[in-house]
């Protein structure tokens, strides 16, 4: 009668027929008959919604969880800047105006730069020993311009160890 959760209207219709022509007693037992199956029914329907309301709920719970996850950046967790992905702006670099100014040196002002030394500490000449486009040897060619470059480096800082030597003497006279 029941069949794949349909109701086969038919076979209720020709069954309902004969047990009335059967009596009062045989509508009863099919009417327990249709509510029992009706029951077990809605029983196993119940037990089905308790389980989707569960999962439902579940991957609700997951899906809020990943949403959080998706709306972290590197303003409001710990992640890197370079985590955040394109087309997100980064942080302000500076809180500074602009002033309408060029960069660099303004007009009127003297510059400072350092000056050429006239000994250098080492001096290191690079010549030329072919030419770049055909090869040929320029070791004999006469120098037809210097260029000038000077490179300041800072000496690698050098640990300085000094050993305190103490002497101890015996004075000839009092002997202390």
């Amino acid at each position: 009668m029941l069949q794949h959760g349909r109701v086969d209207t038919e076979s209720i219709r020709s069954k309902t027929v004969e047990v009335y022509q059967q009596g009062p007693d045989a509508v009863f037992e099919f009417v327990c008959e249709l509510v029992t199956q009706f029951a077990a029914q809605v029983e196993a329907l119940s037990v089905r919604v308790a389980a989707l309301e569960a999962e439902n709920a579940a991957v609700k719970a997951e899906n809020a969880e990943l949403r959080s996850r998706l709306d972290t950046n590197s303003r409001n967790s710990s992640k890197p800047p370079s985590s955040d992905g394109p087309g997100v702006k980064p942080r302000p670099k500076s809180q500074r105006k602009v002033s309408g100014r060029k960069p660099g040196g303004q007009p009127g002002h003297t510059g400072h730069t350092l000056r050429l030394v006239d000994e250098p500490d080492e001096v290191k000449v690079h010549v030329p020993s072919r030419c770049r486009a055909c090869g040929q040897n320029l070791q004999e060619v006469p120098v037809t311009r210097r260029e000038r470059r000077q490179v300041v480096d800072i000496p690698p800082v050098k640990a300085l160890t000094i050993e305190h030597q103490a002497e101890t003497k015996r004075c000839p006279c009092c002997g202390v």
